[in-house]
């Protein structure tokens, strides 16, 4: 009995040991992963959706389709783009403010292809929320004098319009957003192997079922909307990155037997004629290249080197200033439509310029030389982006330059009598022209490399004719002055200064060190030290910095002291105010001869809009007093420090707005802690 006990026992112990073995083993085997595919329509399309999980993830998707759905689509009229179009609201979501942001950093690169206010001409043309016919050309003027992704910003929060009919059409973004926020969620659930497709936007990461890279086919271009059969023009293997393609040969309609595409372009208006049928774009998310596919499509080319920007200003802008410098006093330009107004800003003032289509190319180009003076036996022409060197050059550093600079110089009258109906301009240059090369002083630019190798030496180039005119220039390798600045005689330019646009510095001023000066003017006598300072006006005599902070909108006076770490914005400052350190003015009409302590604001914004606050001559503002506008400060009046104002103030009344102080005698002795022994 006793063994049979023992035994029992062991029996137990074991059958206990046994089943914990079983119960560890399925506790800690992992999950079996397996393939999942989701599919089905949204937004006019269709999205599928392959991924490998433990656990099918539809309803996450669904979610985050649901997500975008109520931010981005302009047929739900509960959308946010919606009711922002409606003017209804203009408060922005998160999902909104990445789109915007986006949309607004690819339409400075694109210069204006791509732009997401284009929603009132999608409109017009029949393919937005309301039905449309061919718009007329006065028509189309009328609209896209609201268009314009630069006629929006972001306050916080909120969207601010500078006119109320600016619409948006998020349409070519919002389905590449889409795969780039699925793609995110399955890999916060643990996957790492997943292809998103909607509408033909694609991410794709990891491996297929088999094992093998995902690979994506891109359909060839069949200029027909009917086509079924699908034929790839290329497979590529895609891992970890996006792929968008965009374009007008299947979503198009016929109006009075003309193909009406169904992209618009913003910067005509007009509905795109682009013999690109086709622009597909490689990225790493997929929002941008979606973005960038519908650029390309509208545009039919990316932006021509000619037009990129060295220092800031377009590399055309360095070519045509070194012509006329040289004496060329007239110009004759063709260029693509889409880049016409662009390319026009880039020529000096002052010079002629003569602009063609490029289907009246000859003709227009015939009047332009029969009006020449008959002393100007060549003519220069620029059919490649090239620099002409404005100052003796090391030849030795940039002895990789091309021989063939995309300059050439031809006959006058051979060119006069070769436009006839056959004339082929390339087959002319070949013959008769005689390019410069690099040993007379012109390079040509080829790549974004070469660009960032000519910035200091235009610098240079400009900065010797600025000495050679009075300005003296500490240091000509660390100071950058774009070719459109006017800088007068006995002005100092520091280390680090960089001045760009239109600005205009006044003679006898000191600029810098390490300040940048935007769009600025400049009186005379005034210094701008360490500071940055855009699109505004400043005095006479006038000291800004150091740290100072000047944003856009804004009039300083002469004789005024705005000091270190003040920051001025959309405000008027009147002649001999202080503002020393330490301060904040914004929304504001500030008059003469005030004085500011240390720490004010001028308290514009709750939330909901910009308010001003006007502060009339002599007053004196005390230290860390906060002004909430809108408020009136009348002349001569005080603010006690500390105070915070929120009502308006007499002329020469004493505004305190602050707790009434208590002294409470010998609270320190009746409270003093003992000492430890």
């Amino acid at each position: 009995m006793e063994n049979k006990r023992i035994f029992t026992k062991q029996y137990i112990a074991v059958l206990i040991f046994t089943i914990g073995a079983v119960v560890a083993f399925f506790v800690m085997k992992p999950e079996k992963k397996a393939f999942f595919k989701a599919q089905g329509d949204v937004w006019t399309t269709e999205y599928h959706i392959t991924y490998e999980a433990t656990t099918d993830l539809s309803d996450s998707i669904g979610a985050v389709l649901d997500a975008i759905d109520r931010s981005a689509n302009v047929f739900n009229k509960q959308s946010l783009v919606s009711r922002l179009n409606a003017n209804s609201t203009n408060r922005a979501d998160s999902t909104f403010m990445r789109m915007f942001r986006c949309a607004v950093d690819i339409n400075k690169q694109s210069a204006g292809a791509y732009d997401p206010t284009v929603m009132p001409l999608v409109n017009a043309w029949g393919f937005g929320y309301k039905n449309g016919k061919l718009p007329t050309q006065t028509e189309i003027d009328s609209l896209l004098t609201f268009v314009g992704i630069a006629k929006v910003h972001l306050e916080d929060e909120r969207v601010v319009k500078s006119d109320q009919r600016i619409q948006f059409d998020f349409s070519s973004i919002a389905k590449g957003l889409a795969c780039d926020e699925v793609a995110r969620m399955l890999a916060r659930n643990g996957v790492t192997n997943c292809m998103v497709e909607i509408g033909g936007e694609v991410v794709a990461k990891g491996v297929n079922e088999k094992g093998t890279p995902w690979h994506i086919s891109i359909d060839m271009p069949v200029e027909n909307n009917q086509v079924t059969v699908h034929e790839s023009a290329l497979v590529i293997a895609l891992n970890g990155k996006a792929v968008a393609t965009s374009g007008n040969y299947r979503k198009y309609k016929e109006v009075n037997g003309k193909k009406v595409s169904h992209i618009v372009n913003p910067l005509t208006g007009k509905s795109e004629e682009s013999t690109l049928l086709s622009a597909t774009i490689v990225a790493p998310d997929c929002m941008t290249a979606d973005a960038w596919a519908t650029a390309c499509a509208k545009t039919g080319s990316p932006r021509p080197m000619m037009l990129q920007a060295i220092m800031g200003t377009p590399l055309l802008s360095w070519l045509t200033r070194s012509l006329a410098a040289g004496g060329v006093g007239r110009f004759f330009l063709v260029c693509h439509e889409r880049f016409l107004s662009e390319a026009k800003r880039c020529f000096p003032d002052g010079c002629e310029l003569s602009c063609a289509k490029l289907e009246e190319t000859a003709d227009q180009l015939h009047v332009f030389l029969s009006t020449a003076d008959e002393q100007e036996e060549d003519v220069i022409v620029v059919t490649g982006p090239a620099v002409i060197d404005p100052f003796a050059v090391d030849e030795a550093a940039f002895s990789g330059a091309p021989a063939e600079s995309g300059v050439s110089s031809v006959s006058r009258q051979a060119l006069m009598d070769a436009l006839d109906d056959t004339f082929i301009f390339t087959d002319f240059m070949k013959e008769h022209g005689v390019p410069y090369t690099d040993r007379d002083g012109v390079y040509a630019v080829s790549s974004m490399q070469q660009l960032a190798e000519w910035k200091p030496v235009l610098s240079r180039g400009v900065l010797y004719d600025l000495a050679a005119a009075g300005v003296s220039v500490w240091d000509y390798d660390n100071t950058y002055v774009e070719p459109t600045v006017f800088v007068g005689a006995g002005t100092e330019l520091l280390p680090g200064t960089v001045l760009r646009g239109t600005t205009s510095i006044a003679d006898g001023c000191t600029i810098g060190p390490n300040s940048y000066l935007e769009n600025v003017k400049v009186g005379e006598n005034t210094r701008v030290n360490a500071s940055q300072v855009y699109d505004s006006e400043i005095g006479s005599d006038t000291t800004v910095g150091p740290f100072a902070y000047v944003r856009p909108g804004s009039r300083i006076g002469s004789h005024v002291r705005c000091g270190d770490f003040v920051e001025v914005k959309n405000s008027t400052i009147g002649d001999g105010t202080k503002i020393s350190h330490l301060t904040y003015i914004g929304d504001s009409d500030v008059g003469r001869d005030i004085n500011f302590g240390c720490g004010t604001v001028t308290v514009n914004y709750d939330r909901v809009k910009k308010s001003r606050t006007v502060i009339d001559d002599n007053a004196f503002i005390g230290c860390n007093a906060n002004l909430i506008a809108p408020v009136h400060i009348g002349e001569g009046a005080y603010i006690a420090a500390g105070s915070t104002v929120t009502d308006d103030v007499p002329p020469a009344a004493l505004a305190i707005a602050r707790a009434r102080q208590q002294n409470k005698r010998d609270w320190a002795n009746r409270h003093k802690l003992k000492e430890k022994k």
